[in-house]
């Protein structure tokens, strides 16, 4: 899901007008360890290609003439900006038939589409620009578009805080909404992040409740938690994490020891990206950011070494594949791909003379698609990347029932091919329970108990990962496994199956399916 929310006007304005990265100013204010890295490179073979994508035009009827693609959705359908030709900026959406424009709020003038949930409920931005002499007041709405009508979220409130909504950044599977609103009664300077929930409004609050740039909230976690950034007592915007109530300061002054940050995207093993200062220079220059179990790690930008180097880290995906926006040393706005600490000229990743320069990536999914915007033969538009892969993941089928009468399930995540990363991910399970991940060279029979037997004989001996079951109840549980696979490395296949301790199963012990991953 995707992470630009707040600022994507100004964003959307600073790519129309040229290919240089914008100042951070003008992008806007804007589980337990979840994770064993595992090395599958023992078992090769057989040469692979190096990692690339695909590139595609979502537009595939000519019907714009410019825009940019902000979040991915379900079947790789994209949401963003675009111009029809009717005047203005448009809120957009594109699917397998090209580009369709979504309408905006009565009475206003333009708008923009910046996420999209699982069921295609999208929200965004209605704005109307108001002029008054030699000024122009901009006036900003809140829109939430379900089957391609556009709802007013200010008329949907029921209860809550008394908050004044002014735009949404982010919806989550449960259709919760968050975006940023202005404190009542009208005319307060306050602007806080909220969350909207079945009517009522929820104020996020502030790391300084008396400060007046506020709140932003940018991005949805799975488990409920929002990210995004808040004025901390020095004045200054530093990242936060929200959940349950209680706002968290991201901004650790020993391992950023710079002034700003801001937090975009959160993964579903709740690790968060976004940019902070890590120059204790007082220049306010942010490059990308990742924090990861009280570890914050510098992502860098493509301009290392230059004093006004940027990159912001709009996107990560389970497998911690990160996407953003960066500067070059010639001070030109890229797309970024970061992965298993090294960033990648995204523009790189693709074939020569693809036509297209990639100038900032702003959201990846699970299965490695990137949606954002470029300058394609001379115009900026909207793309979306398809991973070029041609590993594969095959369900066996096998496993041992546990709690629940559940049997515990095992897929992969993304694409297993060299110079990759992908996740193996189980779900269905008891959670609490502990397990662990096995590998195998074939798919004969291995009993474990009278009652269940493994699916992956011969077994290897190595390696042997232990895990923890996260999540609520019988089939609540689940783990996700990272993995990255060397550039260069061989085909192979591998054989992999989880078998979890588990009081509900009939010997005590559950298992997953088997499940076949061929690396190419």
């Amino acid at each position: 899901m995707g992470p630009v929310k707040r600022g994507a006007a100004a964003r959307a304005r600073a790519y129309a007008a040229g290919s240089r990265i914008p100042s951070p100013s003008a992008w806007g204010t804007d589980r337990i360890e979840a994770m064993k890295r595992l090395t599958l490179a023992g078992l090769l073979a057989v040469p692979t290609a190096a990692q690339n994508w695909n590139p595609t035009n979502p537009d595939v009827t000519g019907a714009i003439s410019f825009g940019g693609a902000f979040a991915l959705g379900p079947g790789g359908r994209a949401v963003g900006f675009a111009n029809f030709g009717t005047g203005g900026t448009r809120p957009a959406f594109w699917d397998g038939a090209g580009s369709h424009e979504l309408p905006i709020l009565a009475g206003d003038d333009e708008g923009l589409a910046v996420e999209i949930n699982a069921s295609g409920t999208s929200v965004g931005i209605s704005v109307d620009y108001v002029n008054q002499g030699t000024l122009t007041y901009i006036y900003e709405h809140p829109v939430v578009w379900i089957g391609g009508q556009a709802i007013d979220l200010r008329t949907q409130v029921t209860g809550g805080d008394p908050l004044e909504l002014l735009s949404c950044s982010g919806i989550d599977a449960q259709g919760r909404v968050i975006g940023r609103a202005r404190k009542l009664p009208a005319g307060s300077t306050g602007l806080r992040g909220f969350l909207f929930d079945n009517g009522i409004v929820t104020d996020l609050g502030d790391l300084n409740p008396s400060g007046f740039a506020g709140t932003d909230a940018n991005a949805f976690g799975a488990h409920g938690e929002i990210v995004g950034a808040s004025t901390a007592p020095t004045s200054f915007t530093h990242a936060m994490l929200w959940k349950a109530g209680a706002m968290t300061d991201l901004h650790d002054f020993a391992q950023m020891p710079g002034r700003n940050s801001h937090a975009y995207a959160i993964n579903a093993n709740g690790v968060i990206v976004g940019s902070g200062d890590f120059g204790a220079d007082f220049l306010d220059f942010e490059t990308g950011a990742m924090w990861k179990n009280g570890v914050i790690t510098d992502l860098g930008s493509l301009a290392p070494g230059q004093i006004w180097a940027q990159a912001f880290a709009f996107g990560i995906n389970l497998q911690e594949q990160v996407v953003g926006a960066t500067n070059l040393p010639n001070g030109e706005a890229r797309a970024f791909l970061w992965q298993s600490g090294v960033m990648s000229d995204l523009s790189t990743k693709l074939a020569p003379g693809s036509g297209w320069i990639l100038t900032s990536a702003e959201d990846i999914d699970d299965e490695g698609r990137i949606v954002g915007q470029g300058l394609f033969q001379g115009s900026l538009m909207p793309f979306l990347l398809l991973p070029n892969c041609d590993g594969t993941y095959t369900a066996l089928p096998g496993g041992c029932m546990g709690s629940g009468a559940l049997t515990p399930q095992l897929a992969g995540v993304g694409c297993p091919g060299a110079g990759w990363n992908a996740a193996l991910r189980v779900t269905n399970g008891a959670s609490g329970s502990f397990g662990v991940l096995l590998f195998g060279t074939g798919s004969g029979a291995l009993p474990i108990t009278p009652s269940c037997a493994l699916g992956i004989a011969p077994l290897l001996g190595n390696p042997v990962i232990p895990f923890a079951l996260q999540g609520s109840g019988a089939g609540g549980g689940e783990h996700a496994f990272v993995f990255s696979i060397a550039a260069g490395s061989s085909a192979f296949d591998v054989w992999t199956q989880a078998a979890v301790i588990d009081a509900g199963a009939p010997d005590l012990v559950a298992a997953t399916n088997p499940l076949l991953v061929h690396v190419q």
